[in-house]
Parts: structure tokens; C-alpha cells; sequence
């Protein structure tokens, strides 16, 4: 179903370890590709790419809104 409420400030998602695995194996670090691979809604999968940047494991998006595996 579609929740509304998928806001996780500050909490590490269930999937963040998942998703870190898919990025790195699969070498996409798209919002839309990591929905795919899950089977989450945009916002978690947002949310999932923000803390793998502050965690230093993806890049800024740059000028064309891409991000680096570091």
C-alpha cells in the first residue's frame, strides 16, 4: 500500500544495510533504482540515498544530479 508518513529523521532504515549492498554490488545509486530493487516508495528510498551520503558512502549529486559510489 502507499504510506504517507515515511519520514525517518535521524533513525537508520531497516533496509539502510540492504540498499548499501545493492548500491555497491549493482554500482546504480539512483533514488528510482534503489524503489526498484527494494520495492519502497520514493520517500524511503530518498531517504535511504540521504544517509548513505551522510555516512559517506555516496557522493553529493552533481550538476546533473548523479552521485558517486566513494
Amino acid at each position: 500500500g502507499v504510506t504517507t508518513n515515511e519520514s525517518f529523521d535521524g533513525e537508520v532504515d531497516e533496509l539502510y544495510e540492504e540498499a548499501k549492498r545493492v548500491i555497491l554490488e549493482d554500482g546504480k545509486t539512483s533514488i528510482s533504482y534503489l524503489q526498484r530493487r527494494l520495492k519502497i516508495g520514493y520517500n524511503r528510498s530518498a531517504n535511504i540515498i540521504e544517509q548513505l551520503t551522510q555516512n559517506g558512502v555516496l557522493s553529493e549529486p552533481d550538476a546533473k544530479g548523479q552521485r558517486k559510489i566513494l
